[in-house]
């Protein structure tokens, strides 16, 4: 769902920058636009992986048991 949002207010920044003639905010260059899109892999890959990284199993410890004194 966040990439659909991302993509949708991504083509709406960049209509409203052509249909209004400002200048777009991205890199002029191949290079800029590559690192843009670079950044963008690894944000997206870094989610992907930390929503299927395995839960860690929870630390259960008991409680210290005393035995009762024989008498």
């Amino acid at each position: 769902m966040k990439v659909v949002i991302a993509a949708a207010v991504a083509f709406v920044v960049g209509f409203g920058c052509r249909w209004f003639e400002i200048p777009a905010p991205a890199p002029p260059m191949l290079q800029g636009a590559l690192l843009v899109v670079a950044m963008t892999l690894g944000y997206m890959g870094a989610g992907y992986l930390r929503a299927h990284q395995a839960p860690s199993p929870p630390q259960v410890t008991a409680p210290a048991t005393q035995t009762p004194p024989t008498p």
